[in-house]
């Protein structure tokens, strides 16, 4: 029973490619999510739903399985990080695009398990005028407060710019 249903669920989704041009609504999906649940703002950064987050890098990744998976079956992964090196092994992301949004993932789930571990509450808002950004920092390893917030600025500013290219 469990492989029918898996094989229903395989032709469901990966029965036809989606078409490039849906890739347009997905990017739309996502901007709303951003405006809406990131609510980021000069004071105020939002680790999955905020500009160069974490959600862009799964949405982008979504969105190629999607593309990409009717054809070739190694493109289909469980989780981000595999759907990165599944899309790079059959050509559909390029190795270092693959390789970097899979370092800058990593980096990005750090940072959110460190605001889950230090904070009051779960959380993935990192607030700048508060003592979190130090925390992380230092449980993260980064000599500074400010090394940390360039590191974390430089990462979702990659992840953005290899999403917009891909998703365009």
């Amino acid at each position: 029973m469990a492989r029918r249903v898996r094989a229903a669920l395989r032709r469901l989704v990966y029965g036809q490619a989606l078409p490039r041009a849906s890739l347009k609504e997905i990017a739309e999906v996502r901007t709303r999510m951003e405006r809406e649940l990131g609510r980021e703002t000069r004071g105020r950064l939002h680790v999955k739903y905020g500009r160069g987050g974490l959600v862009d890098v799964e949405f982008l990744a979504q969105a190629l399985e999607l593309v990409h998976g009717h054809q070739y079956p190694d493109a289909r992964q469980f989780t981000t990080t595999a759907a990165l090196e599944g899309l790079a092994r059959v050509g559909a992301l390029g190795r270092a695009a693959a390789d970097g949004l899979i370092d800058r993932y990593r980096f990005l789930r750090r940072v959110s398990a460190s605001l889950r571990l230090l904070g009051a509450r779960p959380s993935d808002t990192l607030e700048l005028a508060g003592p979190m950004p130090a925390r992380v920092a230092t449980a993260l390893g980064y000599e500074s407060r400010q090394s940390f917030l360039d590191a974390y600025r430089e990462n979702t500013t990659a992840i953005r710019a290899t999403y917009d290219e891909v998703m365009a």
